[in-house]
C-alpha cells in the first residue's frame, strides 16, 4: 500500500480507543510497534515504517486524513525488545535503527510531541538495551525524550524495586549526557 495514501490506513479501531482514553480524561501514550501475539519479526523496510509512524502522528496531532488535534505527546517506540521474540525477533542493532527512524519521524511530524524507549522488560539486565542503545542514541545524535521501562510486583514483592531501578536509570542516562530525558515507568 502506498504509505502517503489517507485511503492505505484504517484509523476506526484506533481512533475509538484514542478517544475512550481522552473522554476519561488520561493522556494518551502512543506505542509505535506491534502488539503480543503479532509478528515479532522486524518490520522489513525501515524507511516505510517510518513513514507509516509519520503519518500516524500526523493524523492524530496535525489533522491528517481526517484526523484529530489531540497533541498527543507521548510517542514510544516499540515495546519490550529485551525479551526475546516475544515482540521483537530483530537484533539490538535493528532495533536501535529503527528507533532512530522512528524518532526522527516523530519529531518531523511534530516537533513538540515526546519520543522515547526502549521500554525494556528487565531493567535490571544488562542487555544491549541499557548502554549500548543510549551510547548508540547519542552517537547518532537522536532524540530521546524519555527512557522507558517496564516492572511488575511479579517480577519482586519488593516495592523498593521501583526506586532503586529508578536510581540506577537516572545514572545512566546521566552517565550517557541524557540529563534532561525522563526515566519513565510505563508498565
Amino acid at each position: 500500500a502506498d504509505a502517503n495514501d489517507p485511503r492505505s490506513y484504517n484509523f476506526a479501531p484506533t481512533d475509538q480507543i484514542i478517544a475512550s482514553i481522552r473522554k476519561v480524561g488520561a493522556q494518551v501514550m502512543f506505542r509505535l510497534g506491534r502488539s503480543e501475539g503479532a509478528d515479532a519479526q522486524p518490520p522489513k523496510d525501515f524507511d516505510k515504517y517510518a513513514v507509516i509512524a509519520r503519518h500516524v502522528v500526523l493524523h492524530y496531532n496535525r489533522g491528517w486524513a481526517k484526523g484529530f488535534h489531540y497533541h498527543i505527546r507521548y510517542w514510544e517506540i516499540w515495546n519490550e525488545p529485551d525479551l526475546g521474540k516475544v515482540f521483537w525477533a530483530g537484533t539490538a542493532q535493528q532495533y536501535y535503527e529503527l528507533y532512530g527512524k522512528l524518532a526522527q519521524a516523530v519529531k518531523s511530524a511534530d516537533p513538540h510531541a515526546l519520543v522515547g524507549g526502549p521500554a525494556i522488560a528487565r531493567p535490571n539486565d544488562d542487555t544491549p538495551y541499557r548502554d549500548a542503545f543510549l551510547e548508540y542514541v547519542r552517537t547518532e545524535r537522536l532524540p530521546l525524550d524519555f527512557y522507558s521501562w517496564h516492572w511488575y510486583a511479579t517480577d519482586s514483592d519488593d516495592p523498593l524495586d521501583f526506586i532503586r531501578i529508578s536510581k540506577d536509570t537516572r545514572a545512566r542516562l546521566d552517565k550517557h549526557g541524557f540529563a534532561h530525558t525522563r526515566s519513565m515507568v510505563t508498565e
